[in-house]
């Protein structure tokens, strides 16, 4: 797969730069650089449209109060539900390569978490509460 017809091309620079930066923190003394493995390089890629999505969770969070108040609670629970998606799939992600890149991941989620609390206070769900029988699994 091409990427580069996927990505914008800043998204793209980004990948890139984070990339270069990636293979050259990760020598140790005495290496020398190498190329970076496929699992890395989809590893950095995941790791960076996490990012984008969560960033686009938190401005949805910041624009909330311009919404209808009775769609509120429906977009809280469709944006709490992307972005404990998008932790569980970071969870996922063991290459060293992406450290850098999720420890930027960690701190936009526990922003996204505070905001979301913090709207949750100010905006109660009041419908009928859901029972989600694949959690007892």
């Amino acid at each position: 797969m091409d990427t580069s017809d996927s990505l914008e091309p800043e998204a793209l620079n980004d990948f890139s730069n984070q990339l270069m930066r990636t293979m050259i923190n990760n020598l140790g003394p005495g290496e020398r650089p190498t190329l970076i493995n496929q699992s890395g390089m989809n590893a950095l890629f995941t790791v960076q449209e996490l990012i984008r999505d969560l960033k686009e969770c938190i401005q949805i969070m910041e624009e909330i109060g311009s919404q209808p108040e009775a769609n509120i609670p429906a977009l809280l629970t469709s944006v709490e539900r992307r972005v404990e998606a998008d932790i569980k799939d970071a969870q996922c992600i063991t290459q060293r390569e992406a450290y850098d890149k999720l420890q930027e991941f960690n701190s936009l989620a526990v922003e996204a978490g505070e905001s979301m609390a913090q709207l949750q206070l100010r905006y109660p769900d009041t419908s009928p509460i859901r029972i989600d029988n694949g959690r007892l699994v």
